[in-house]
């Protein structure tokens, strides 16, 4: 009987080749949609899950009340991580981390690298294999460094690193004790240079003041330990410490949730769970249009089958048999329909991982279970949604109303595949606009006005005696004849500041009020090379500026903040008069 199904299957795809396409190809584009949606979404939400201790780390986040408004940071204080572990038994071990750029001296050229500041208990905590060194003393000298694989091979191509030395910029030099093993891309943490945490402080990091956040802080907790009863006893740790902002608490967060739940101030390159959410949709959506599309192609050809299902009932055929004959053409259109998705997805990988800015695979090798796991889900949920419809719908017919006047399978069954019309148009027009908006949010972001011209403006970090001697690297810029005007920043626009977590005071200021305003510090050039306008007084063009004497240039937002309506000429200070000087502008 299973063959004689085969061969009427067989049979009736080669009579109509083009329907039989079609069927195919629609369903295959939808699938392979949904497979490359579906492997993003994986590798989205398995970041970090295959860390020994993962239910057991936890990032340290502050939570802070400002008098204009509350702050969640990603970053705490130099001295947190070591107070937490002395001061709390169910705070087992703690690992501080802080990227840093520096230069290294690759033969007779510098190369900007990023150099992370960590304390030794990183390879326990997180779990990290070395491929060569010691984990228990890669990190115990304050001159020793460990290198990624990638790194060891583009510094010491020519044999086994270990013992040799790196140069950075500014005399130091490190002796390499370890070489990582190759990191999960589904990681958070990806460290080219790790160096000890104290190298912070000769090169003037608050490594030990409570005055600076600059610093992420991640917590094991002891064995049995819950994350209410460590989050309860650390929450109100820094009531007593020389912190700059009062009334901060401390809260734990998983390490599971680090890279999806972190919308968080100071903190960047996560991934975002409402993203993941919104694709997982899009992949539903995508696959119930196909499935709609293969329903409706197949009942459309009900007419062409009704006189085929009049006889086989006549001839005493039961309406299982028929069903089940119908389930098994389905069965044979969705198995060639994933063939053919999984044909696509594998060609349209590369452009889909360079849009994604991923480097997912479809290999059974880089992932057991998740390729054959998709496949069976997706064939299983389109098998049921595809083709039971179908099955049903032509098993149903009754053999003397077709064999005498034709399908005439009812206004219910009319009714339903409009019914399954428009839900297909719907869900592709609700697609649609989707697409349309998020291309405008794009474009917007893309090509909105920044307060400052951007274009054909590039940095460089100095490094060097560049920094002491940058009058003279200026003045020989800007004779280049492509050089328009030049300018020195401790900061560029789009990526930190000079004081970035720091509150200021001023003539006026209510009392009690704390405001988060964040600095950089430039030179009289910076805004002549952003294009940045002057509404009030004037830039630092000109006048003298030094350490005793700073002068300030402050946005509106800031002077609306500050409630001064002439804000030139009036004084500004961080908290502690550290700094204190004149607004200019």
């Amino acid at each position: 009987m299973l063959r004689n199904y085969l061969k009427i299957a067989l049979r009736s795809f080669g009579r109509h080749k083009v329907h039989t396409f079609l069927n195919v190809a629609g369903l295959a584009a939808g699938l392979a949609c949904s497979l490359l949606i579906l492997l993003w979404v994986r590798d989205e939400t398995s970041f970090d899950r295959f860390r020994v201790h993962a239910d057991d780390i936890y990032r340290v986040l502050q939570e802070i009340k400002f008098s204009d408004h509350e702050a969640t940071w990603a970053i705490t204080q130099g001295p947190l991580g070591p107070g937490l572990e002395k001061d709390f038994p169910e705070i087992a071990s703690a690992v501080r981390m802080r990227g840093r750029w520096v230069q290294v001296r690759h033969g007779e050229e510098w190369i900007t690298e990023t150099f992370w500041l960590t304390d030794p208990s990183i390879f326990d905590v997180f779990s990290f294999p070395l491929t060569a060194g010691d984990p228990a003393t890669a990190l115990a000298d304050p001159r020793s460094i460990v290198l990624s694989e990638e790194m060891a091979a583009k510094y010491f191509p020519d044999g086994d690193p270990l013992g040799r030395t790196i140069q950075v910029d500014g005399g130091f030099e490190f002796r390499v004790t370890g070489v990582l093993e190759p990191v999960p891309r589904n990681s958070e943490f990806r460290f080219p240079f790790l160096v000890p945490f104290v190298f912070g402080r000769e090169i003037g990091l608050t490594v030990d003041e409570w005055n600076n956040s600059a610093f992420t802080t991640y917590v094991q907790l002891a064995k049995g330990v819950t994350a209410e009863e460590a989050g309860a006893k650390i929450a109100g740790y820094l009531a007593d410490k020389p912190t700059v902002e009062t009334g901060t608490r401390l809260s734990l967060q998983p390490l599971r949730r680090v890279h999806l739940h972190s919308n968080y101030e100071f903190d960047s390159g996560h991934g975002d769970i409402r993203h993941v959410r919104i694709f997982s949709l899009a992949a539903l959506f995508i696959l119930l249009i196909a499935c709609i599309n293969f329903m409706n192609l197949t009942t459309a050809r009900s007419a062409v089958r009704a006189r085929e299902v009049g006889v086989r009932k006549v001839s005493g055929a039961r309406r299982a048999d028929i069903a089940g004959q119908f389930y098994g053409e389905s069965a044979l259109l969705i198995l060639a329909s994933l063939v053919l998705a999984l044909v696509l997805a594998k060609l349209l990988l590369p452009a889909f991982n360079e849009l994604a800015a991923k480097r997912l695979t479809l290999g059974l090798a880089d992932a057991p279970g998740l390729l054959p796991g998709l496949l069976v889900l997706l064939g299983l949920f389109t098998g049921l949604a595809a083709g039971s419809y179908p099955a049903f719908v032509l098993s149903r017919f009754q053999p003397a109303r077709v064999l005498k006047a034709g399908p005439a399978s009812g206004a219910r069954g009319r009714g339903f595949r409009r019914a399954l019309v428009v839900v297909q148009f719907s869900l592709t027009i609700l697609l649609l606009v989707c697409t349309a908006f998020v291309r405008g949010q794009l474009d917007y972001m893309r090509n909105a006005k920044l307060g400052y011209d951007k274009e054909n403006v590039v940095f460089t970090t100095m490094r060097g005696d560049m920094r002491k001697d940058f009058a003279a690297v200026k003045a020989e810029l800007l004779r280049l004849p492509g050089v328009a005007s030049v300018a020195a920043s401790e900061t560029v626009p789009t990526y930190g500041y000079s004081f970035s977590n720091s509150l200021w005071t001023w003539p006026g200021q209510p009392a009690g009020s704390e405001i988060l305003m964040r600095a950089g510090c430039v030179d009289e050039g910076y805004f002549d090379v952003l294009g940045l306008e002057i509404a009030q007084g004037r830039t630092f063009d000109g006048q003298a500026v030094s350490e005793s004497n700073p002068l300030f240039v402050v946005n509106e937002e800031a002077a609306r903040v500050m409630g001064l309506d002439e804000p030139v000429g009036q004084w500004l200070s961080d908290r502690g008069a550290r700094v204190k000087g004149t607004i200019v502008g």
